[in-house]
């Protein structure tokens, strides 16, 4: 699997690359009234108002700062009132892939926790890099939410 990193405050994660439908640049953010605090904003992909999320807030660490290395993580998402969207992920640090084989996915001498939103992996030369898990990180009611 190729995965994209970057980081979450001091965090290392990985989000598997066939789930990303587009990395964006930081760009200055709508703020309107907010269904949360972890949504940034919302900016305008290709027409249609995007909400952006801040996986710093989201996962209890400190807001993503605008860096140059900042960006705009777009993935589709679904839920039942919403079957078809896109929404954004801001994350600091959006600067490289990396392959992960099979042999790294199926850790034995780390205990994963199967509600946990990411899986502990080492790679060579990476050091700690946890797989992130959007069906976990965003399940339903927290889209409900940020689409609605």
């Amino acid at each position: 699997m190729l995965a994209l990193l970057f980081t979450i405050g001091t965090e290392r994660f990985g989000l598997d690359a066939s789930e990303i439908v587009e990395v964006a640049p930081y760009v200055e953010l709508l703020h309107g009234s907010q269904p949360h605090d972890f949504v940034a904003g919302e900016f305008s992909y290709r027409g249609t108002p995007t909400p952006i999320i801040d996986l710093g807030l989201l996962t209890g660490q400190s807001a993503c700062p605008p860096l140059l290395s900042t960006r705009i993580i777009l993935v589709r998402r679904a839920s039942p009132k919403y079957p078809d969207r896109i929404i954004g992920l801001l994350a600091e640090k959006v600067t490289e892939t990396v392959t992960i084989t099979p042999a790294q996915l199926h850790t034995t001498d780390q205990q994963i926790d199967e509600a946990a939103f990411k899986t502990p992996l080492t790679l060579d030369g990476y050091g700690t890099v946890q797989l992130l898990h959007l069906d976990r990180l965003l399940p339903t009611v927290v889209l409900d939410l940020v689409l609605g």
